[in-house]
Order: C-alpha cells, then sequence, then structure tokens
C-alpha cells in the first residue's frame, strides 16, 4: 500500500503541477502591518532585497526582521529559563 501511494503521490505530482501555468502570472506584494508579523515573508524579503533589487523601506524592514529574528531566542535565553 505504501509503495502504491508513493507511485501515486510521484507520479500525481507530475500531472498537478503542469496544470498550473505560474510563469505567466504577476504577483506584487502590497505593504500592511500585518505582515510585520509573518515569519516567512521575513524570509523571502531578504531574498527580494538582495536579488530583486527593490529597496523600499517595508522590505528592507522586513529584511532585517529576516536577518535579526532567527537569533532573538539565544539573547533572551537566560530571561526565558527563569520564567520557566
Amino acid at each position: 500500500m505504501q509503495i502504491f501511494l508513493s507511485l501515486a503521490v510521484a507520479v500525481g505530482y507530475q500531472f498537478v503541477i503542469r496544470a498550473f501555468d505560474v510563469t505567466a502570472t504577476h504577483i506584487t506584494l502590497t505593504p500592511a502591518w500585518w505582515q510585520l508579523f509573518v515569519p516567512p515573508l521575513w524570509l523571502a524579503s531578504t531574498i527580494e532585497w538582495v536579488i530583486g533589487g527593490q529597496r523600499t523601506a517595508f522590505l528592507s524592514l522586513l529584511a532585517l526582521q529576516g536577518l535579526l529574528m532567527p537569533f532573538y531566542p539565544f539573547f533572551h535565553l537566560p530571561t526565558i529559563q527563569q520564567r520557566l
């Protein structure tokens, strides 16, 4: 049964990915305050800031969060341990 499921996923993926044409779409980011709380946008904005060349203030703030927030727990680890 697991072999059949693995084959179905592998073959099904080939059909599903060809059903959508994502090359013709143009996706733009409209800045909103709630996007500051979405971690995938932090990392994606870092890539866009470096590779895409967009240097808006909002994108720079998201990129800064993407670079600094992963290290935040390490600086506050003693405080977190004291509260446990």
